[in-house]
């Protein structure tokens, strides 16, 4: 067991320059192969595996529009001073934007159109 520490440590000394506080486990290395929570040593997780999320998905990119014009509606009924007011109908122009460019990429042909869109919003 010491003489693999030292080894560590003369390994990360010729690498660093210096010996790290606290030496690191093996589970913390880079070369993850799959997801979090699945391990190539252990065969229970192979449906979380398997399984293929997709992260930026058209319904997030409508909640938050949705959040932002609602936020939007809220501040033009509840502000009574101008400048509040803009900054909420800036909030709903925000969503609608986001609204153009969701739809540009996930259903339109066309990359550009949403983006024009945008644009004159």
């Amino acid at each position: 067991m010491a003489a693999g520490r030292d080894a560590q440590q003369r390994l990360v000394r010729r690498h660093f320059g210096r010996i790290p506080a606290y030496p690191l486990r093996s589970g913390f290395r880079s070369d993850f192969s799959g997801a979090v929570g699945c391990h190539p040593w252990c065969h229970h997780h192979l449906r979380l595996c398997s399984q293929e999320s997709v992260v930026n998905s058209l319904y997030t990119y409508l909640f938050l529009a949705a959040l932002l014009f609602s936020l939007g509606i809220f501040g033009v009924f509840q502000r009574r001073s101008l400048i509040g007011m803009l900054i909420a109908i800036e909030l709903m122009l925000n969503g609608a934007s986001i609204n153009f460019m969701a739809f540009n990429r996930f259903l339109a042909p066309d990359p550009i159109v949403g983006q024009i869109y945008t644009l004159f919003i």
